[in-house]
């Protein structure tokens, strides 16, 4: 896939079927792979299958989750929240608000991209409402869903013309960052936390994403004069393990005022 081989990747899935038909991995990445070659509707009929056969709630959510992704792909709004929406209660369901906030936020970003700006509105502030239900929630999680919101709504704001409110949210979300920074990793996730620089220029990252608990940088490459207050954007690179999270990799930072 990463040749670009698309139909290579395609027929090694569908040599697998023959033999599998029930296989949800299987079925999901053909499906996943027909997306990616712009073929929607003949992918869902893999991630419907996958939905079908999966023995498991974890495996119907994650093949549900394939489906509204399939839809996203599209554009449609509609559709991406009637399977997301799946998604969300089935990790209500076992109490994992975080991941019903990251959840609601995939489809309102969905939803902001098509145009439909209501619906998300509605799918931004039911991220944020729902992150912050998460028992003992860390300050830098606090922050991350405020961040969010402020963000989303200036963003919403701006999509409808209104420059003053749009501002007034971005100046929001600029108060709530202070020692904040942004992930921006492989696969397009996010995640904010803390900050901590040391004199010597070395820092340490908190950052709230569950699968990455610690990372270890060795400075900014930009010396900043003024406080600590600014946006520290990391780009992924590449896997590899630093022993303090499952796949850190390596990156460039960007230090901006």
């Amino acid at each position: 896939m990463r040749d670009g081989k698309a139909e290579e990747a395609l027929a090694l899935y569908r040599q697998t079927l023959l033999t599998s038909p029930n296989s949800v991995p299987a079925n999901v990445a053909a499906g996943s792979v027909l997306d990616l070659m712009g073929k929607g509707e003949e992918a869902r009929k893999y991630f419907t299958k996958a939905i079908d056969v999966a023995d498991t709630p974890e495996g119907k959510a994650s093949a549900k989750r394939a489906m509204a992704m399939s839809y996203a792909f599209e554009g449609n709004c509609k559709k991406t929240i009637e399977y997301e929406q799946q998604v969300f209660d089935f990790h209500g369901s076992v109490k994992n608000f975080f991941q019903q906030g990251e959840i609601a936020d995939e489809a309102a970003r969905v939803c902001i991209d098509s145009g439909d700006l209501d619906a998300a509105y509605k799918w931004y502030q039911i991220g944020h409402d729902t992150g912050l239900k998460e028992p003992d929630i860390k300050p830098a999680r606090q922050d991350l869903w405020n961040f969010r919101w402020e963000h989303a709504q200036a963003r919403i704001a701006a999509r409808r013309g209104d420059q003053a409110e749009a501002q007034k949210h971005v100046a929001a979300a600029k108060a709530i960052l202070g020692y904040m920074v942004y992930l921006s990793d492989a696969t397009g996730t996010g995640a904010a936390g803390s900050y901590q620089v040391n004199s010597d220029g070395t820092g340490r990252w908190y950052f709230a994403a569950a699968e990455y608990m610690r990372l270890e940088i060795g400075g900014p490459p930009i010396v900043a004069s003024g406080p600590w207050t600014s946006i520290l954007i990391f780009e992924w690179t590449g896997g590899g393990t630093d022993g303090l999270c499952n796949d850190c990799g390596s990156g460039t930072a960007i230090l901006q005022q």
